[in-house]
């Protein structure tokens, strides 16, 4: 009950926000039902495919309803600083590919930039990376009602992921490293993509 009369206040106050465009109306409502109603869809099998980037992905670890829809303004404003980053580092055309047998391979265009296996922990709803060339870390999955899946990471994991991952040298590392300098300004937060399926 406590749960419904959150959504009930939390769509209220969605309502209020006139100015919001219809992306912006999306992440805010996607981001609120996330957290009041739970991501119970969110299986090995609903990740598995491959999945190509579409858009920068904050998510808040607030459980509190109320305080969430302030929160994702906030998360809306870190995924409008991240987007001229993604794009610097020319991950546009990244794709992320999570197989039946759990390995996964990450590809930028048609270059294979990491790969390795995985394993799904579906009590946390998280995905553990390991590949074949050291890299480890624990992604936040999330399958949304309209198709796509946002994965995100620690920081310091997205950070070391996008130097993997991108095409451009290391004198973009400063580039990089601002993002580490834009979670520390905002407490509570996890980085990463929204993914569209594309198989």
């Amino acid at each position: 009950m406590k749960k419904v009369i959150r959504l009930v206040c939390v769509l209220s106050m969605l309502m209020m926000v006139s100015q919001a465009n219809a992306q912006d109306l999306k992440s805010l409502l996607g981001g609120v039902l996330n957290n009041v109603v739970g991501d119970k869809a969110t299986t090995v099998s609903s990740i598995v495919g491959t999945w190509k980037y579409s858009a920068p992905q904050c998510q808040l670890m607030s459980d509190n309803a109320l305080m969430q829809a302030g929160g994702e303004l906030a998360a809306q404003k870190v995924e409008q600083k991240l987007l001229p980053i993604y794009k610097k580092v020319k991950i546009e055309n990244m794709t992320m590919t999570f197989a039946q047998d759990s390995t996964f391979t990450i590809k930028n265009a048609s270059k294979t930039l990491l790969s390795g296996t995985y394993s799904f922990n579906d009590t946390d709803k998280t995905v553990q990376m390991v590949s074949r060339v050291g890299f480890k870390a624990t992604a936040y999955v999330a399958t949304n009602l309209d198709g796509t899946l946002d994965i995100t990471l620690a920081a310091d994991k997205l950070l070391e992921l996008l130097k993997k991952v991108s095409t451009i040298a290391a004198k973009q590392s400063s580039t990089l490293n601002t993002i580490n300098t834009l979670a520390s300004n905002y407490k509570g937060v996890r980085l990463g993509f929204e993914l569209e399926k594309q198989q």
